[in-house]
């Protein structure tokens, strides 16, 4: 921390080591600073997509989801096949406007441009069964599945549980959210 404090000491104009400070504070739970560190890096370089992204969900973090649903988009304006903004915008429209309708084509596009995309596997699996689209949600289990020569983490597991037992891994998963609203990877 003291080093980028430093570089930015010495040169303030550092976009990339705000940004890289903002990340860092991010990561360590400091989302306020790390707000200040990341929307000053977007201003010295309005078309850094990491910045943006970042920017985006430290945005979120804070209770900003619409201004953290721009930053996103701004991302898409540069770059319309990352993958990564997708899922992100897919996700936000869940967790914080609570439209799972509206983050599943988000998602599903993100699953499309990057077939290793895991976030947003794992959410098209869960958004699919929390809306009741059972089918929907056991395909995606399977195509993850294929992805990934057959590996399942927990959240695979649980929609593979839910086909047998609905209500005990509806259960779960609002445990596990308890546990890590954030849990991305």
């Amino acid at each position: 921390e003291r080093e980028f404090q430093r570089a930015l000491e010495l040169s303030p104009s550092n976009s990339q080591a705000a940004s890289n400070y903002g990340s860092l504070l991010a990561g360590l739970g400091r989302p306020r600073e790390a707000l200040r560190q990341l929307e000053a890096a977007a201003r010295l370089d309005p078309y850094s997509i990491d910045t943006l992204i970042a920017l985006g969900r430290v945005l979120q973090d804070v209770g900003r989801p619409h201004d953290g649903l721009k930053s996103l988009l701004r991302v898409l304006e540069i770059d319309p096949a990352r993958a990564d903004a997708h899922g992100l915008i897919g996700a936000l429209f869940a967790r914080s406007y609570g439209r799972l309708d509206l983050g599943l084509p988000w998602l599903e596009r993100a699953a499309s441009l990057d077939p290793g995309n895991v976030p947003a596997l794992r959410w098209l699996m869960t958004l699919n069964w929390d809306l009741g689209r059972l089918e929907e949600a056991r395909r995606w289990r399977l195509e993850r599945q294929r992805r990934f020569d057959g590996k399942i983490d927990g959240w695979t597991l649980l929609i593979a549980v839910a086909e047998a037992d609905p209500a005990a891994a509806a259960e779960l998963a609002r445990q596990a959210l308890v546990v890590d609203p954030h849990d991305e990877g």
